[in-house]
């Protein structure tokens, strides 16, 4: 006989809360172990390196895009700082984690696309987002390749906007062609 996920977490006497996050970061995982390159990391973001990720970033009724969001820790975070669903747009491109979104988060847009596709989500949206927030695997990538992806989202915020990015490694990932470039006019 089979039992439910809340059968088994109440038999283990583990929450249904640790039981969900158990199964994201197996999930997580998997796609990791089928796609380290894409995916950067073999865990996904912990609770506590989300809330410093997003330590600045307070209930605002701005468009906040996320790029990488994964299985949603970041999101989390963003949510219990009071952001709302609703002004969160969710850049995801792996299949799994797409679905998971839209069932964890469905009042956020949830977009499956990579990110060369942006300008077009938000020319059709008619909107503009204040901030990103990328935890794209950024280091893993050649260096035009990063700089392919990381021009949609500058040109995007634009100079007033915010960019934040969560990369694992000993450097920045963003390009110093692309920091220091010119604003893009809206």
């Amino acid at each position: 006989r089979a039992l439910t996920q809340e059968q088994v977490a109440a038999r283990s006497g583990v929450s249904m809360r640790k039981a969900r996050e158990s199964n994201r970061d197996f999930s997580f995982f998997l796609n990791w172990l089928a796609s380290p390159r894409r995916i950067g990391a073999p865990l996904s973001s912990s609770a506590a390196l989300a809330d410093l990720m997003t330590e600045r970033i307070s209930r605002t009724d701005l468009p906040i895009v996320e790029l990488g969001v994964g299985t949603g820790a970041i999101t989390r975070a963003l949510i219990r700082r009071g952001v709302s669903q609703h002004n969160l747009t969710l850049v995801e491109i792996n299949d799994v984690f797409v679905r998971h979104l839209r069932a964890e988060f469905p009042h956020a847009n949830v977009v499956r696309c990579g990110v060369s596709a942006l300008k077009t989500v938000f020319d059709r949206q008619q909107l503009r987002p204040s901030i990103v927030v990328s935890s794209l695997p950024l280091l893993s990538m050649p260096h035009r390749e990063r700089r392919t992806i990381l021009q949609e989202p500058f040109d995007l915020v634009g100079r007033s906007g915010t960019f934040y990015q969560l990369s694992y490694g000993p450097r920045c990932p963003v390009p110093a062609s692309i920091l220091s470039a010119p604003a893009p006019v809206a």
